[in-house]
């Protein structure tokens, strides 16, 4: 190897060592803004579930009546926030997944599969013979008017 070829070596090597410290500033923005849209999420989920949790509470102690435009409109922020969120925890998962840690991805993740869960048919949230049966159990204690 000549003079030359050895310089030639340390110029890429230079260039390579500024690119990769340009890719890790990059990495890092875009690390912080994937967490704060996170954040902002799992304060969305918050709110609607306070909400869905107030009504829900006042109709149970017959404070107001079930109003079906309340429900749909509860059901339908859920839906919206799912759909927006669906893309980020595949990219949160990810990203964790190459070794990165996320910050909040661990309750964002939470809200999500709850969300998942609320969403879901019963029939396919409800898919193991032990949660069958206890759906079952619960359709017919309500039924009966056992249920407290």
């Amino acid at each position: 190897m000549s003079a030359v070829q050895i310089d030639n070596v340390r110029d890429r090597i230079q260039k390579s060592t500024e690119e990769a410290g340009n890719l890790r500033r990059q990495f890092a923005g875009m690390r912080r803004q994937l967490e704060q849209i996170i954040g902002d999420r799992i304060e969305d989920f918050a709110q609607i579930s306070q909400y869905d949790l107030e009504i829900r509470r006042k109709v149970f102690r017959e404070e107001t009546e079930f109003d079906a435009a309340v429900e749909l409109e509860i059901g339908t922020s859920y839906r919206e926030w799912f759909n927006f969120c669906e893309q980020f925890a595949v990219d949160v998962r990810g990203v964790e997944a190459a070794g990165f840690k996320v910050r909040q991805s661990e309750e964002f993740l939470k809200c999500f599969e709850a969300v998942r869960g609320l969403l879901s048919e019963d029939a396919t949230f409800f898919s193991g013979p032990v949660l069958v049966e206890m759906k079952d159990r619960a359709i017919d204690e309500h039924r009966s008017g056992t249920c407290s």
